[in-house]
């Protein structure tokens, strides 16, 4: 695993600009009838050697969700695979992903996160039960990919764990027990659950994601009644021994100021106001959702013929993109922003795994749908079939 770092936001720009103005004023001069005012001249010094505050780079991490290939023959295609693979994982996405030095993976979701329940996917691969995709294909996923499979993707990646959990349809114990499971060092029921596993130490978890998007697909809620789930949810994961979980809130979606001045009024906190002395530690962050789409909403999953190359200009007259990476309460101010890498839409290709939306690829980078090939699974270890309609 890489060096930790603190998660607190930090600008990380370490060029300053100094200022050292010398002012040489000239005698007004007239032009016709009017007084031209003096000129003062200012002199800038650029210099790149003071040291400066840090962006954190977790501001900068990816998503992996249940959706299309992007779990089952994206990045895992089992033991039995003729793709080179460790432990089901993908190697040659492995070394994709180190390639670009990924700072945390969130997983399970994105959508799918607000229907998963941790303990259907661990233990023997062959004992755990089936599930229904409902949000992405419809399809039925057979849980091989788990939170066993999940940390050693981290661990293989290193990449630090965003772990989101189930605020939409599972309980603040669900979710208490699930960081107990992953964190904890002793003989506790779940630390015992986990060694039966096979694993017999606890894993370091700190981002820990109270939920997605619960305005929408995470359960249609009203920002005031979000806000108070966030708190429990956060009392009840609670941190087991020297790992500190760094609970982050589900922020707003586009330009919805209500729902963040909800959350901050839950720690009460305003927005532009300075943060109480005491605060309870129910959620350390809040997330921002923001989709960049070229074209209209109900256009964003319309064919292209290169993701390269036919919408660049789209591109370009659409510079924000979808963000879910943590940022710290307490010194808001309503155009607060934070803009890690783009999550592009694209239709399905003719054939594929029918959805109750426009398929969404995979996209690695930090650039609009980048377009490198895999190569299709030989065998898989898990089925993604629709189910009856």
């Amino acid at each position: 695993m890489p060096a930790e770092v603190p998660l607190e936001y930090r600008d990380e720009r370490p060029r300053r600009l100094r200022f050292s103005p010398r002012l040489s004023r000239r005698s007004p001069r007239r032009t016709g009838s009017r007084n031209v005012p003096a000129v003062e001249t200012v002199r800038c010094v650029i210099d790149i050697d003071l040291p400066g505050a840090q962006i954190s780079r977790h501001l900068y991490g990816h998503l992996t969700e249940h959706l299309g290939r992007c779990i089952y023959g994206g990045l895992y295609v089992g033991e039995d695979s003729d793709i080179p693979n460790e432990g089901g994982i993908r190697l040659d996405v492995v070394e994709a992903l180190r390639a670009i030095a990924v700072p945390n993976l969130r997983w399970p979701g994105g959508c799918f996160a607000e229907e998963y329940h941790w303990r259907d996917g661990i233990g023997p691969r062959e004992r755990r039960p089936r599930i229904v995709n409902s949000y992405w294909g419809d399809v039925v996923e057979d849980n091989s990919f788990g939170t066993h499979e999940f940390m050693a993707l981290c661990d293989m990646v290193g990449a630090e764990p965003y772990i989101a959990v189930n605020v939409g349809s599972g309980s603040a114990r669900e979710a208490g027990e699930w960081a107990e499971y992953l964190t904890r060092g002793d003989d506790s029921p779940m630390a015992a659950l986990r060694r039966a596993n096979g694993r017999d130490g606890p894993w370091r978890v700190r981002l820990w994601g109270l939920g997605n998007e619960p305005w929408g697909c995470g359960g249609g809620m009203r920002p005031e009644a979000y806000a108070d789930l966030a708190r429990v949810f956060g009392t009840y994961s609670r941190d087991h021994g020297d790992n500190q979980l760094y609970r982050v809130a589900a922020g707003s979606t586009a330009d919805s100021y209500e729902w963040t001045e909800a959350l901050m009024k839950a720690l009460e906190l305003r927005l532009g106001g300075a943060r109480p002395e005491r605060l309870w530690p129910t959620f350390q962050a809040i997330s921002f959702h923001h989709y960049t789409v070229p074209g209209p909403w109900e256009n964003k999953g319309a064919p292209r013929t290169s993701a390269s190359t036919s919408t660049t200009g789209r591109w370009r007259r659409r510079p924000a993109s979808r963000s879910s990476s943590p940022a710290t309460p307490g010194s808001w101010t309503p155009t607060t922003r934070r803009r890690p890498s783009v999550w592009c839409w694209a239709s399905g290709a003719p054939g594929s795994t029918p959805s109750r939306a426009p398929t969404r690829p995979f996209c690695f980078s930090r650039a609009p749908c980048a377009t490198r090939s895999w190569p299709a699974p030989t065998s898989t270890s898990s089925t993604a079939t629709p189910t009856a309609s």
